[in-house]
């Protein structure tokens, strides 16, 4: 029987093989679709540059006011308190409300991109990261941001591979909700993450399944 506290390393083997494939489903979607530089008949003319996720993004500062937590439901300025520990962290998560603020979800972008390289426990704080992913996931305003942020963790090969395999799963699931989306941004966004998942997954082979 599998430990709980072992769950997100588990998880995470499998995260791998849902990207693998998701990145060989991807590649059978373009088989057989001509080159858009290729017109019957016609000369080639040159590709446009194709629209990636930012790897290297960096969230606005906090603002001055956010300090005293001003800009903050006060159960969330609670959750990012650094005297907070990571188990009232995680019931916090388990219990806001998903109708975050643009503040709100930026302070939790925020939270994402301050990861450490290292971590006495890894498995139980990326299931804190995990829950926080999963809150931005329903903030659709900000997804712009959170998929820069998520770009820049599966690119980072200092964090331990369970974070960056959380980073690829929502991207995938901000992938399909973007390809959803009505309107250009959510199609912008949604060829951004499969042009970026598919550089990651051929310019990093150690985030492959084995």
């Amino acid at each position: 029987m599998i430990n709980k506290r072992h769950f997100p390393f588990v998880l995470a083997v499998g995260t791998c093989a849902i990207a693998a494939l998701g990145f060989l489903l991807w590649k059978m979607n373009d088989a057989g679709k001509a080159p858009a530089s290729v017109t019957a008949g016609r000369p080639l003319v040159p590709v446009p540059s194709k629209p990636l996720l930012d790897t290297a993004y960096r969230p606005a500062p906090r603002p001055p006011a956010e300090k005293a937590d001003t800009t903050l439901r006060p159960l969330l300025a609670e959750m990012l308190l650094a005297t907070t520990p990571l188990d009232r962290r995680g019931e916090i998560l388990d219990q806001f409300p998903p109708d975050l603020t643009a503040d709100e979800a930026l302070a939790l972008i925020r939270e994402l991109c301050s990861i450490p390289p290292s971590q006495e426990n890894p498995a139980a704080h990326s299931t804190y990261v995990h829950k926080i992913c999963c809150l931005l996931q329903k903030t659709p305003s900000t997804h712009g941001d959170f998929a820069s942020a998520l770009a820049t963790m599966a690119a980072n090969r200092e964090l331990a591979v369970v974070y960056r395999d959380y980073a690829f799963q929502h991207l995938r699931t901000l992938w399909r909700v973007s390809r959803d989306e009505a309107g250009i941004a959510g199609q912008q966004r949604m060829e951004a993450i499969q042009n970026t998942f598919r550089a990651l997954m051929e310019q990093r082979p150690e985030t492959t399944a084995q």
